[in-house]
């Protein structure tokens, strides 16, 4: 919690930055995405370089981990 993650979307390439907080933080258009979220979950653990992934209503999300900070 509190880690700025910068992320790429395994779809098209896009690069996004997001800091892990606790849910009461939480503002996905502002970047702060919940640890209890899909793509919080699904990020915990991981480590620079690996790629991971979590179902959303439109579909299967990928992700891979550019930096950590």
């Amino acid at each position: 919690v509190g880690s700025k993650v910068s992320l790429e979307r395994g779809s098209d390439k896009v690069k996004r930055i997001f800091t892990i907080v606790g849910s009461e933080e939480a503002d996905a258009t502002n970047g702060l995405i919940s640890m209890r979220s899909p793509l919080g979950v699904a990020a915990m653990g991981k480590g620079k370089g690996e790629s991971f992934s979590f179902s959303t209503p439109s579909g299967e999300m990928t992700y891979k981990i550019i930096e950590i900070e």
